[in-house]
């Protein structure tokens, strides 16, 4: 059997572009998993870098968020901006909310990519209970499926 090397197979699903996520109301990330240098290319260039994998949920406006209906599921993202990566990579397993991603000053003045907090505490109630509501369906199909022993 041909075996091939990780780095030569996919890291993921789609890949999350930092741009399109600078207006949400909030992002439920949940990191699967993290590729330390994994082949990238950006520009056509081939390069190096951290890679994390994670699934996230997309509310772009409040009205998304209280009716439960997310704009998007992103799964198995590719989150590549290092900063996003080293946070990811800590909560591999686990949840976390964003309310966004958008470019912050660092310390040398060059911009980078970050998870900007949410704003809201409503914002993050409505996130919980939607976290809690998509569980107990996913434990209701559980308990639905026939059992073949």
């Amino acid at each position: 059997m041909a075996r091939k090397k990780l780095d030569e197979l996919s890291k993921g699903g789609v890949y999350f572009k930092n741009a399109n996520y600078t207006t949400t109301t909030l992002l439920i990330v949940e990191p699967k998993s993290w590729y330390h240098d994994a082949n990238n290319t950006f520009n056509g260039n081939p390069t190096p870098r951290d890679v994390a994998i994670a699934d996230i949920t997309v509310f772009r406006n409040a009205d998304e968020l209280k009716d439960g209906n997310p704009s998007e599921v992103l799964k198995g993202a590719q989150i590549t901006g290092a900063a996003l990566v080293n946070v990811a990579k800590e909560a591999i397993g686990e949840v976390f909310f964003a309310g966004k991603v958008d470019k912050v000053q660092g310390k040398s003045g060059a911009p980078y990519w970050s998870w900007i907090d949410v704003t809201s505490l409503a914002h993050e109630e409505q996130g919980d209970a939607y976290l809690e509501a998509r569980e107990a369906e996913v434990q209701a199909a559980v308990d639905d499926a026939p059992d073949f022993d």
